[in-house]
Parts: C-alpha cells; sequence; structure tokens
C-alpha cells in the first residue's frame, strides 16, 4: 500500500519548541500517580500556573519524575516495538494542544523516510471510536484514500496487513471529552481496540489529568502484561503565549 503522504502543516513552527516529559521510573503506580497529578513540571525560570493537587501522593526519593525528551525521541516511541511504546498516555493541561500535537506527531510518523516507513500514524478522537473493527478499518480506507492514488480495495488490503503486523499506531485525543467512565462505551471501544486481533498496534491517549484518575482502574487493566508509559505536554513560556495570541487574533489565522 502507498504511504499516506503527511498533512500540509500551517501551525506555527514555534510550537515545535514546546517541552515533552517522560513519566521516568520502573514503577508503574508511580508512573501513575505521577501522571494524575495536576501540577505541571517544573522549567527553569517559568513556574507553573498550576498548583498540585491537595491529595497529590508525596514524591518520596525512589518516585517517578518527569524528564524531558526531545521530539525525535516522541517520533521514536510512536514506531518502536519496545513494550513501553505499546500504551502511552499523552497528559495535557487545559488550551496546551493535545490535538494539535497529536497531530503534529501522525504527520511525523506518516512522513518518516518521505512515507516510505513501514508505519501509519492514525489520529482520531477518542469519542469517534467505534468499537466495531470492521467500521474501525473502513473509516481508515476512506481517509487514506483521500491522500493516495490507490484503489480502496488495494488500501484495505495494505491496512489489514499493517494492522495485524502492529505497525499502525492509533493517537486517540481527548480522554476528557469523550467520557472516562469506567463503564462507559468508550472504554469498551478501547478495550475493544486493544485486546482484539489488532493488540499488537501502539495505542496513545490524551487526556486531562482528572481524566486519566477517573480511568485509571479501567485502563490499568485493559490489559496486565502491559503497562503504560505516560508523557506529558509541557506550557509554553511567556513569549510563546504572546506570540501565539498574535498568530491567532491575526485576520485570516487558523
Amino acid at each position: 500500500m502507498p504511504a499516506a503522504r503527511p498533512a500540509d502543516d500551517h501551525r506555527p513552527s514555534f510550537l515545535l519548541g514546546q517541552p515533552f516529559w517522560l513519566a521516568d521510573g520502573q514503577d508503574a503506580a508511580q508512573r501513575w500517580d505521577l501522571a494524575i497529578r495536576e501540577d505541571e513540571p517544573a522549567i527553569e525560570g517559568l513556574q507553573s500556573a498550576i498548583r498540585p493537587v491537595s491529595d497529590a501522593p508525596a514524591r518520596g526519593k525512589h518516585s517517578a519524575s518527569w524528564k524531558r525528551i526531545d521530539r525525535s525521541q516522541l517520533v521514536r516511541f510512536a514506531v518502536g516495538d519496545e513494550p513501553h511504546c505499546q500504551r502511552i498516555g499523552v497528559v495535557c493541561g487545559a488550551g496546551l494542544g493535545k490535538t494539535t500535537n497529536l497531530a503534529w506527531l501522525e504527520a511525523a510518523v506518516n512522513g518518516l523516510n518521505r512515507g516510505f516507513h513501514r508505519a501509519l500514524g492514525y489520529c482520531l478522537e477518542l469519542r469517534d471510536l467505534p468499537r466495531d473493527r470492521h467500521q474501525l478499518l473502513e473509516s481508515m480506507v476512506g481517509r487514506v484514500s483521500n491522500r493516495v492514488e490507490a484503489t480502496k480495495a488495494a488500501i484495505r488490503h495494505g491496512l489489514r496487513r499493517l494492522l495485524a503486523a502492529g505497525r499502525v499506531t492509533f493517537l486517540l485525543d481527548s480522554l476528557d471529552q469523550a467520557d472516562p467512565n469506567p463503564k462507559g462505551p468508550v472504554v469498551a471501544a478501547l478495550r475493544e481496540l486493544v485486546q482484539g486481533v489488532w493488540r499488537r498496534c501502539r495505542v496513545w491517549v490524551s487526556g486531562r489529568p482528572y481524566a486519566f484518575r477517573t480511568a485509571r482502574p479501567a485502563l490499568a487493566a485493559l490489559e496486565p502484561n502491559i503497562h503504560w508509559q505516560f508523557l506529558r505536554i509541557g506550557q509554553l513560556d511567556q513569549p510563546e503565549c504572546r506570540q501565539l495570541l498574535e498568530t491567532t487574533e491575526r485576520p485570516g489565522a487558523s
């Protein structure tokens, strides 16, 4: 199947400097505790506007901590076969651009080796994730067919091979806007995806800390042998915030 071409990126280039943080720790429970905290990782010279929640667990010397990573590492995680790449939660404070960053990651994955890397990034709203795999496949066929010159039958065949081989990274956006209820339809659709015949595919889920706090029992129980890793999208500094506001307010800006 011809590789999907990355979408045109008209987002401000300064957003590429927005920091990403990896939950650095061997213990899965400690990584979860870190991810569901509301406080932002500390950046030298920039004080977080978000204060820790009062019931946040204390940080011991063996607790997980946030380690800053660059975007090349982010892309490697998205296409890597290592166990820690399989299930990743992308935690983000309000208004810090989780949707924009997932769209960037989708384009970056699909643009690897000029589009000929044997991997596919597929981004969609988590609330739009169907429980029926056939319906999801046909949705993927429809989107890819708008970007490549191939018949739908050829695209479908190629996607089935990628999915069976675990070469698709699902980037599922906005757990908080979907429904983090552990007994709700969104978690059920997610369970169907990670426990079915496509279980080797990588699944990333974005959301605010409170959504992961609510869904934690269900997500942690999806696959007992595969533990969740967490990334956090950091806040912009003051000059970047000003530039973002100026860019957004210009006539015709998107």
